[in-house]
């Protein structure tokens, strides 16, 4: 008799069956490209996190140029080009304030700035310098809207 067979007749053999091993394996592959979806989801969402506060310091930008004074039509003259955003427009609004202090008064414009930006395809790179979108739809574009007061532009 064989060394294999006199070993597995008296108990001495410990080990996985190949069905054991198959079964292990597959769930470890399940774990792994469970882990491989969710980085993705992390890094699009990251993405476009990045290039939504790219938008917002584009519109707040816009905002502080119209508060110290410049023209509505000179503001975006004096932004540099943005590749998150799509449009950027200033409108006036009918709101008109006047405020004293003393006897002086300080008249005031109102404004609505709107930024329209693509959260997710754009030229701009991400955080690691690629230009690749790694996932949703490619043509959404969203839009925030702040109101500023502005002083009045003495001719």
């Amino acid at each position: 008799m064989n060394l294999h067979k006199q070993l597995i007749k008296q108990g001495g053999v410990s080990g996985y069956t190949l069905i054991e091993s198959l079964v292990a394996s597959a769930v470890l592959m399940i774990a792994i490209s469970a882990a491989a979806s969710l980085s993705l989801a992390l890094v699009t969402q990251e993405e476009i996190s990045e290039r939504s506060v790219r938008a917002m310091n584009y519109l707040d930008t816009a905002a502080s140029l119209l508060q110290l004074g410049i023209a509505p039509g000179e503001v975006t003259d004096l932004l540099p080009d943005e590749p998150v955003v799509v449009s950027l427009s200033i409108k006036p609004k009918t709101l008109t304030m006047t405020g004293s202090i003393g006897a002086t008064s300080y008249p005031m414009n109102a404004y609505d700035v709107t930024v329209v930006y693509s959260p997710n395809n754009s030229n701009a790179p991400n955080a690691a310098g690629d230009k690749k979108w790694t996932g949703g739809k490619e043509k959404t574009t969203r839009s925030h809207t702040v109101s500023v007061l502005a002083p009045n532009q003495s001719p």
